[in-house]
């Protein structure tokens, strides 16, 4: 595969076989092609085959010429490159050229070659417009965009992805043996065709829905959505529910504007703006309270007790002392003080998570409504609970 002189000899009888043939395109491309084969002949012979390489395409586009063709396959196979240069010998070896021969002798050689560690692939997809991508085991890759071709793959497990702006990605494996013929058939399921759909409401924060499934809280823009003809359903507190039909073509914006119309004797529904805003406050109201009580307990009570207990001289004995009294009741009223505090926490962290995520709009008539603060305090002795009504 390396003999200089056949080289020479083959690159030589190209450049000859340009001369009969200047009636095939204009004069000028035919003799700017001749000038560039020269060059890349040239090249060529001192072995200097990447840069014969760019002179043989700039000739080939100028005067496409299998001789041409042909050259350049030489060209990529001194270079090791054999898996391209088996598809130029194989599209040059589509028309009759004077040294077709050697063509079709070099191209079984590169077919057995390849065949040592390669398979050969032929891959169908349907539609034929489909960009197909082949990941090799080595983690290189090989692109396509038109099918059906065949391609040499390196032996083991190839991945193929075929795409197509209209079609849903389809993703397959094969795995191919050296030497081997295979065949792939990649069939991509097509769109569904989609349109926009915005929807404005003179209510921040409505539930919008869309054949039955939430769609968003309003304003809702640009959403895609699969064509066709589907009943729209907004709903906020304190409002009669709206319902209508809409209509989503194909690449086009369907634009709805709905008012809602206040409604007091409207009873909330699950698809509500969330809990009304006094119920967290009462929680967090409730939360301070006991964590109030929690430190009345601990500094006011049992911290003094404690220190009254510590004042005394160590107890003689039997248990009536005052000591043990004081110490006993300084225990409580700790213990009270520890449950309040755990307890106010947790009130207090449900309100607040209420009013920050779960809290309706400020304006809405849940929002306004009174609410009511209780007062909450635990001791050893009892409980107390009251309850102040703001408006």
């Amino acid at each position: 595969m390396r003999n200089a002189v056949r080289l020479v000899v083959c690159l030589v009888l190209a450049l000859v076989a340009l001369a009969p043939s200047a009636h095939a395109g204009p004069d000028d491309d035919r003799k700017a092609a001749e000038k560039l084969t020269q060059d890349g002949l040239q090249l060529a012979r001192s072995k200097q085959f990447r840069e014969a390489i760019a002179k043989f395409e700039a000739a080939q586009k100028l005067f496409p010429r299998p001789e041409i063709q042909h050259n350049l396959a030489r060209a990529h196979e001194e270079l090791g490159e054999l898996k391209l240069a088996y598809d130029l010998y194989s599209q040059a070896l589509k028309q009759d050229y004077p040294f077709a021969a050697d063509g079709r002798t070099r191209l079984a050689a590169i077919d057995a070659e390849l065949r040592k560690s390669y398979g050969r692939l032929t891959v169908r997809t349907t539609p034929s417009q489909v960009a197909v991508v082949l990941t090799f085991p080595d983690g290189s890759e090989e692109k396509q965009n038109l099918s059906p071709f065949a391609t040499w793959v390196p032996a083991g497990r190839t991945k193929i992805v075929g795409t197509n702006p209209n079609f849903r990605t389809k993703e397959d494996t094969v795995d191919i043996a050296a030497g081997a013929d295979s065949e792939l058939q990649l069939t991509l399921q097509p769109l569904p065709k989609q349109g926009f759909l915005v929807v404005r409401v003179n209510i921040a924060g409505a539930t919008i829905s869309l054949a039955g499934q939430p769609l968003g809280k309003s304003p809702l823009d640009s959403v895609t959505y699969e064509a066709g003809v589907y009943q729209l359903d907004v709903r906020a507190r304190g409002y009669a529910p709206h319902t209508q039909e809409v209509i989503i073509v194909q690449d086009e914006v369907a634009t709805v504007n709905v008012s809602l119309v206040a409604d007091a004797t409207v009873a909330p529904t699950p698809t509500s703006d969330g809990v009304p805003s006094w119920v967290g406050w009462t929680l967090v109201s409730v939360g301070a309270v006991a964590g109030g009580a929690a430190l009345y307990l601990q500094l006011g009570v049992a911290r003094p007790a404690q220190a009254d207990a510590n004042a005394l001289p160590p107890p003689t004995g039997g248990d009536d002392s005052e000591y043990d009294r004081l110490h006993q009741k300084a225990q409580r009223y700790q213990t009270a003080a520890i449950v309040s505090g755990i307890v106010g926490g947790v009130v207090a962290a449900t309100g607040a998570y209420l009013l920050i995520f779960e809290s309706p709009d400020d304006t809405s008539d849940a929002a306004r409504a009174p609410r009511v603060v209780p007062s909450f305090a635990v001791s050893p002795d009892g409980a107390g609970v009251g309850a102040t009504l703001t408006f």
